[in-house]
């Protein structure tokens, strides 16, 4: 009798797999993730990191058509269904409305910022030499507009009328590819699936707290502001910054 207990005891407290689907509007992928939860647990505090963008809050429900709505997770495998509103700290446009912002990023010590730009020589995106809100009030070359959400997030520019799209390009040394390089550039046509934009929290010689970051849609190469005067880059996430479990760009640090 004691042996039956403990069983119905180890089965009643093992967890469910939770599968979270999330469709986005932009672009109507479906991203999905699992997660083992007891019953009860919360949804939102559990979902997994792959779907979490910056800006965005989320609700769940039990049915596809988004009628049921639950906060926490049954007591059966079951697969949860995610919606989500995104709320910017800046303005947005949209087919009917554009609204033009400034782009700012921070020089290589992170002690001042400077406005992001486009410089038509060579169709790439800059930040050198640009100080002031009443310089860039009148400087097209200064202006954006965002369109779209977290999961496809897309920027034009204001003096060409075109977007900014990521690209790559090979580094030959006598004909052997060493390296490639990412970069942005301008294109009349917007990528399909735009860049993921997420919460940036780190505050280090690259970044400031409170700021965005955008990443490629692999969430492999992040834009890179860190160097003044050069043109803005796509790199790698260097050894000083994670995606934490909400996928916020934090700072790691090291040492007491």
């Amino acid at each position: 009798m004691l042996m039956a207990i403990l069983f119905l005891g180890v089965v009643s407290a093992q967890a469910a797999t939770i599968t979270y689907s999330l469709t986005t509007k932009v672009d109507g992928r479906t991203i999905t993730g699992t997660a083992n939860l007891s019953e009860g647990a919360s949804l939102l505090n559990n979902m997994p990191q792959d779907l979490w963008r910056g800006y965005t809050t989320y609700k769940y429900y039990s049915d596809e058509a988004k009628t049921v709505e639950i906060t926490t997770a049954p007591a059966e495998n079951a697969t949860v269904y995610v919606d989500y509103e995104f709320d910017p700290p800046f303005q947005m446009s949209d087919d009917s409305k554009t609204v033009w912002n400034y782009l700012r990023n921070w020089n290589g010590g992170a002690t001042s910022h400077r406005f992001c730009y486009y410089d038509s020589k060579d169709n790439r995106i800059y930040s050198k030499g640009r100080t002031s809100e009443t310089q860039m009030k009148n400087d097209y070359t200064a202006h954006w507009a965002f369109y779209g959400d977290g999961y496809s997030f897309n920027f034009k520019n204001r003096a060409n009328e075109k977007w900014a799209i990521w690209a790559e390009q090979e580094v030959k040394v006598f004909g052997v590819v060493v390296s490639t390089t990412y970069y942005h550039e301008f294109s009349s046509t917007k990528e399909e699936v735009g860049w993921q934009l997420y919460a940036n929290t780190a505050t280090n010689s690259h970044f400031s707290g409170g700021a965005i970051s955008l990443c490629r849609p692999d969430n492999k190469k992040l834009t890179y502001l860190e160097d003044l005067g050069i043109a803005l880059s796509a790199q790698n996430i260097t050894s000083g910054h994670k995606f934490d479990d909400h996928n916020q760009l934090v700072a790691v640090h090291t040492g007491s």
